[in-house]
């Protein structure tokens, strides 16, 4: 048998050290003799080699560890965490970090049955653990939303509810605190600020806004903040979001930075990232999420506004046989590198490819 290092490892620094991650939420410490195997495992090695090298043990908990494949399956994903899901193409607020600002998406809904098929093969694909309601839409204000709601709940798949608060209500999140389907709320508050608030978002009741995570917060909803903006914004506007909501939610308070959505924004958010010649860095949102728009289709990543990187539809198989077909697989081999991109590639103007090259420099 012939191994090979995983599509998935990018190397990251933490309060414990150096970390190799296999996907979003699995890293090892990165030790030298990890370093030098997965190094020299760049292009495919001799088990026996390598064991001969590194020892049995070592080389098999790599193997287990998902460190290391079969040089023959190395396209082959064994299975996704997450499903994205784009129940509808309306938002209600116009974030000026967002392409909604500009160029907002004709209004449309997932219909059920459509949404129920795409849950039942989440859930017969065996490896999907989350789903989520959202694209670039708001979920809460889907006619739909709370019927989608209940049909996840008698499933063993979680939801991770992105959402800017709009469409809740004291009933709805009493519902959900009941329900235990919840993964996590994350609510995109930028600034504390009404009148930033209200520039920032167009969207006018701010007190609507605050009085809902104000309740999600109270029942002890698993409520976690997306905090947006440039650097400068997120530095005034983090403090007050803290003090005012960090004892009840300690450290789920994120600013991870905004995305550009790979050169689409044009405004203060504009990144001006082009990564030319052939990419090799990879990304574990190709590896681990699959991202379903509101016909069905499927496409490459959530930066994918217009969704120009479709390859199949899910209505075509079962999830392992789509994710792991001709076009999909010829994706992957242009994210990390096997293939050349185009010029126009998604990959190339996104902040989180430049990110991951930088750490796949220790690989």
């Amino acid at each position: 048998m012939k191994l090979v290092r995983s599509l998935n490892l990018i190397v990251t620094r933490s309060e414990n050290g150096i970390m190799l991650c296999v996907d979003n939420e699995t890293t090892y410490p990165y030790s030298e003799k990890l370093k030098q195997l997965v190094k020299e495992c760049k292009d495919e090695k001799e088990y026996e080699e390598l064991v001969e090298k590194y020892g049995k043990d070592f080389v098999l908990s790599c193997i287990e560890k998902n460190i290391l494949v079969n040089s023959e399956k190395k396209w082959i994903l064994q299975g996704i965490e997450v499903v994205e899901i784009e129940t509808s193409t309306h938002c209600n607020w116009r974030c000026k970090y967002c392409p909604e600002s500009f160029d907002p998406k004709k209004v449309d809904s997932m219909p059920m049955e459509l949404f129920e098929e795409i849950i039942d093969k989440a859930v017969r694909a065996g490896t999907v653990k989350y789903v989520t309601f959202n694209s670039y839409n708001e979920p809460t204000i889907d006619k739909l939303f709370m019927e989608r709601v209940k049909y996840v709940q008698n499933t063993s798949l979680k939801i991770r509810l992105h959402t800017n608060g709009t469409g809740l209500n004291e009933e709805k999140m009493d519902y959900l605190k009941e329900a235990g389907c919840l993964e996590f709320i994350c609510f995109n508050l930028p600034t504390l600020d009404k009148d930033e608030f209200i520039n920032v978002t167009k969207y006018y009741d701010y007190e609507k806004i605050i009085r809902n995570i104000d309740y999600a917060v109270k029942i002890n909803l698993p409520v976690i903040f997306s905090i947006q903006g440039t650097p400068e914004e997120i530095k005034k506007n983090i403090g007050a979001i803290r003090q005012r909501y960090q004892p009840y939610v300690e450290d789920k308070i994120e600013a991870w930075g905004t995305i550009d959505r790979a050169g689409l924004l044009e405004n203060e958010y504009k990144q001006n990232i082009y990564l030319s010649g052939r990419l090799y860095s990879g990304c574990h949102a190709v590896n681990s999420w699959m991202f379903v728009n509101v016909k069905g289709d499927l496409f490459l990543c959530s930066e994918d506004y217009y969704q120009k990187t479709k390859y199949s539809n899910i209505k075509k198989g079962e999830i392992y046989d789509l994710i792991n077909s001709d076009d999909a697989i010829e994706l992957r081999k242009k994210v990390c590198g096997e293939l050349d991109a185009p010029e126009d590639f998604i990959c190339r103007k996104c902040i989180t490819m430049l990110n991951n090259k930088m750490a796949c420099r220790h690989l």
